[in-house]
């Protein structure tokens, strides 16, 4: 092995080591079931084979940390009567929606890729008769159970700035049919993915070096032209403008204990029942340090 190929390694493994040992103390990571925490390993592998393979198409190759998705459970209110979940991958947002959630709860989840559903009935079947239904469909074509008009929240985690504009209109239009006037709708993105940034160049680089010490294909991949960075920005700017026109903000938080950091929004959908479920104050739960947030976390910045 070359040295230059060790030395990365070495120092890749050194960050990635400093990060969890440093996030060991915090007390959101203490408090995760170890049970989460060996499935969050054993997710690894798969998804960095994954991304090995086709580097240009994997919208991550670290899996959802137990931290994130309880913090993403943490949000949804806890008077929801109906709750959507799209992309649910290999089900660490839905394990933790499923301690979260009251019973009683209707509960959909929806994904696409037959691997991943196949691992996530395999992990949580044992629910499927009293706690949730799963769904291997693309949302854009799925119908939602005849007794369900709406949903009261929709929690997604698909990577919207990786998806192409039009399936992301798709998707947009579907939500919009599928959750109430008033409902909220929670989703996530990585930090620097929105807009492009020069953090973002630089991690793409980054990544481009690392690949290159095993293979060009992956230092190819990985190349950002100036192109890219446009196309990316116009699909940053209809994010911005479809979400601004159909969604009021309620909440932004920043999970720095989450590897990598993510950001969590919460959004209420605009329509008659806005005004109605913000000015009652029951449908979202408190905190000390917040006036308007969901159970379980602050407002700002979330260690």
């Amino acid at each position: 092995m070359k040295r230059s190929t060790k030395r990365v390694i070495f120092s890749f493994l050194f960050v990635c080591g400093g990060v969890i040992y440093a996030m060991v103390g915090q007390p959101e990571v203490r408090a995760i079931p170890r049970k989460d925490w060996q499935v969050y390993l054993s997710d690894f592998p798969p998804l960095l084979k994954a991304f090995w393979e086709d580097p240009a198409h994997t919208a991550e190759f670290t899996p959802t940390s137990p931290v994130l998705a309880q913090h993403i459970a943490d949000m949804v209110p806890r008077d929801v009567r109906t709750v959507l979940e799209v992309g649910p991958g290999t089900g660490p947002v839905t394990r933790a929606l499923l301690r979260t959630l009251p019973k009683g709860v209707e509960f959909d989840a929806v994904e696409y890729s037959e691997r991943l559903f196949g691992v996530l009935r395999e992990r949580l079947g044992e629910h499927e008769s009293d706690r949730i239904r799963f769904h291997r469909s693309a949302i854009q074509e799925w119908q939602q159970p005849e007794h369900i008009e709406q949903y009261d929240a929709i929690v997604s985690t698909l990577p919207k700035t990786q998806l192409p504009q039009p399936v992301l209109a798709e998707i947009y239009e579907k939500y919009d049919q599928l959750l109430k006037p008033g409902g909220f709708f929670i989703s996530v993105m990585l930090i620097g993915a929105h807009p492009v940034t020069r953090a973002r160049k630089q991690a793409r680089r980054w990544g481009s070096a690392f690949l290159s010490c095993f293979s060009t294909q992956g230092e190819e991949a990985l190349r950002i032209s100036e192109q890219d960075i446009e196309d990316y920005e116009r699909l940053a700017a209809f994010i911005d403008e479809w979400e601004g026109s159909h969604f009021e903000p309620i909440r932004s938080d920043l999970v720095k204990t989450s590897l990598p950091p993510i950001n969590v929004f919460v959004q209420q959908k605009r329509g008659r029942a806005l005004s109605e479920r913000s000015n009652s104050g029951s449908s979202l739960g408190h905190h000390q340090d917040s006036p308007v947030c969901c159970a379980g976390q602050a407002v700002g910045v979330a260690v």
